[in-house]
């Protein structure tokens, strides 16, 4: 009888044991899910803007961007909370600079080149690279990640967030779709 008791408490410990085993995996199941659900329902969207693209691209439409309300719509569309514009210094453009800042963006500048072409005279502030870094860079900050441009110079960088699922959309304003990275 002192053997079957023992299995019996054995048994009894092992089955306690189990079950909280299983309470706790449940307990720790339902709090991952809770904060993935919570993630989802509030992700966090950074748009990146190529604003010499963007620019050009507008202009050629026969438009003039509202940068204020185009923040606005970035926000209210795709609810980003970070918007970082990659933009040329130009010294004389310091009004623009601080209005885009209030509005909501956050600046990230390159240096321009000065050229001359056909006795015409260019300002191109080559960003790029930068953003493609920045979009790295904030990489563990965001779920998703919009791309605004003109061309298609973003390619490589759409596919990879495809690849990821960090790819919220890529706006592309060129009346031409050839010239896109969609």
């Amino acid at each position: 009888m002192g053997e079957l008791r023992k299995i019996s408490i054995i048994r009894n410990s092992l089955f306690v044991l189990r079950n909280s085993i299983l309470v706790f995996c449940y307990n720790l199941l339902m709090r991952t899910k809770a904060k993935l659900r919570t993630r989802t329902k509030n992700p966090k969207n950074y748009a990146f803007i190529d604003s010499q693209n963007l620019n050009l691209a507008i202009r050629d439409l026969g438009w003039k961007l509202d940068f204020q309300k185009f923040r606005v719509w970035l926000k209210d569309r795709f609810r980003v909370e970070k918007a970082f514009i990659f933009i040329g210094y130009i010294e004389k453009n310091q009004d623009l600079y601080k209005s885009l800042e209030k509005y909501g963006y956050k600046l990230i500048f390159k240096p321009t080149l000065k050229y001359r072409k056909n006795k015409e005279s260019f300002t191109k502030g080559n960003i790029d690279a930068e953003l493609v870094l920045h979009s790295m860079i904030e990489w563990a900050n965001y779920d998703r990640a919009i791309i605004v441009s003109g061309d298609g110079d973003f390619y490589c960088l759409i596919q990879h967030w495809q690849k990821n699922k960090k790819a919220l959309q890529n706006y592309c304003f060129k009346p031409q779709k050839i010239f896109c990275a969609t």
